[in-house]
């Protein structure tokens, strides 16, 4: 759940982030390719993020946590769990989705 949470306030919540991502929204009208090329400065940063979740994934199936065949997949799929329809909650909101879509995941790995 910390781990989401951190996720989903450094994409939507920090101030810095919000602001970057408004700038680009305004420009890309005028300049699509300024909305491009921080898409594809971004997906390194993605990218690690997903290969670290897919390793701790890969350790807790190995350990008899969770049952799942293609961690890389088990990873992306709860990264987009915790980040689809997570902007602009309050606080009790956040943690109504975040467990509720946490849980989603569990019940879908869970070992027999």
């Amino acid at each position: 759940m910390e781990f989401a949470r951190k996720v989903v306030r450094n994409i939507y919540y920090d101030p810095d982030t919000v602001r970057l991502r408004r700038f680009l929204r305004m420009e890309n009208v005028v300049n699509p390719e300024i909305s491009a090329a921080a898409r594809e400065h971004d997906r390194p940063h993605r990218d690690r993020l997903a290969d670290a979740l897919a390793g701790r994934l890969a350790r807790l199936a190995y350990a008899g946590y969770l049952k799942l065949d293609d961690p890389d997949r088990a990873a992306r799929q709860f990264l987009a769990l915790i980040t689809y329809a997570t902007q602009r909650l309050d606080e009790t909101e956040l943690t109504d989705t975040l467990t509720a879509n946490i849980r989603f995941f569990l019940r879908g790995y869970a070992p027999d």
